[in-house]
């Protein structure tokens, strides 16, 4: 069993099922749920439920007062994180904003498409730093906020050469490859690998491990 820290976004998610992708115009949803997601935070959900202790760093909403019961949202969060299990002693809590994920699911296709809004700062290197990061056996990082995210992996590979550090790229950012150096494993996207000049996963796979032999690269 290894404890692990997961640094990265959670989100509530509204997802609305459709007969299919809509036109421009009114249209009847068959079905609707609202959920947490989030990359980081659904990778660590699913590590606690195979028997390991999960840690999130990231930021979220203070909860407000019960009559505000309208403005749960990050309560939702919260709650799904804890029936988990997943530990949430280390995130920042802050005044306002949450990130919301509007999700359209076509029943005819299986597709998805996500339209996502954020005013939530991301999780600063300040904060980060000030971890008891000795207490982990493995660090997971999302592919995002690539300024702060490089300062602390270069931090846990400066204090904990041996521990071992993941990192997920789901999307095309400016400057993210300068994270995969300092990573033990590389978890690459479909979305990711198909904006690549590989002609298939395959392909893309051995072209990264070239580039990044330390890394163990899976691709979606």
């Amino acid at each position: 069993m290894a404890k692990i820290l997961y640094t990265g976004i959670a989100t509530v998610d509204i997802i609305n099922e459709l007969a299919s992708y809509p036109e421009e115009d009114e249209v009847r949803i068959l079905s609707q749920s609202i959920t947490r997601g989030g990359n980081a935070t659904n990778t660590a959900v699913v590590l606690s439920n195979l028997g390991h202790q999960c840690f999130w760093a990231g930021t979220c909403v203070t909860p407000l007062a019960e009559e505000n019961a309208g403005d749960q949202d990050s309560q939702i969060i919260i709650d799904d994180l804890q029936q988990y299990r997943v530990n949430i002693q280390y995130v920042q809590l802050l005044d306002s904003g949450i990130p919301t994920s509007y999700i359209s699911l076509s029943r005819a296709t299986g597709s998805r498409t996500i339209c996502h809004y954020r005013d939530l700062a991301e999780y600063s290197f300040e904060t980060f730093k000030q971890l008891p990061l000795e207490n982990f056996d493995w660090f997971h990082f999302e592919g995002r906020n690539i300024k702060h995210t490089q300062k602390m992996m270069q931090l846990c590979r400066k204090r904990l050469p041996k521990v071992r550090i993941s990192l997920e790229i789901e999307k095309i950012r400016d400057n993210i490859e300068t994270l995969i150096p300092y990573a033990d494993m590389v978890l690459f996207s479909k979305q990711y690998a198909q904006n690549s000049k590989t002609p298939d996963a395959h392909s893309f796979c051995l072209e990264k491990k070239r580039q990044y032999p330390q890394a163990l690269i899976v691709c979606a």
